[in-house]
């Protein structure tokens, strides 16, 4: 297992694009570096990173994807309760039924 110092770039660059509200150019920067040859942390990351771009765009299926692969890859709490929040969203408080 290798570390991708290009993937990691790739990766904190894409969430500060998607914190500024460019969620359709982080996830080509991501889908452009993320190779599945190797599943590292780093390709758990991107995959968690590209979850949330997608969950950004509204595309929660492809969301909920990617927050499988990098369970699979590097199974962590955070990313179980995540594709959890995906599948069972809540409402918000006060919202009508």
């Amino acid at each position: 297992m290798h570390k991708d110092p290009e993937l990691s770039d790739a990766s904190n660059l894409a969430l500060t694009w998607l914190k500024l509200g460019k969620a359709t150019e982080a996830r080509a920067l991501l889908e452009k570096h993320l190779v599945e040859d190797d599943p590292s942390a780093q390709v758990a990351a991107a995959h968690f990173n590209l979850g949330l771009i997608e969950q950004q765009l509204g595309n929660l299926g492809e969301a909920l994807r990617h927050y499988e692969r990098a369970n699979e890859i590097e199974p962590t709490s955070a990313r179980r309760n995540k594709i959890d929040a995906v599948m069972n969203p809540r409402r918000p408080q006060g919202s009508a039924q």
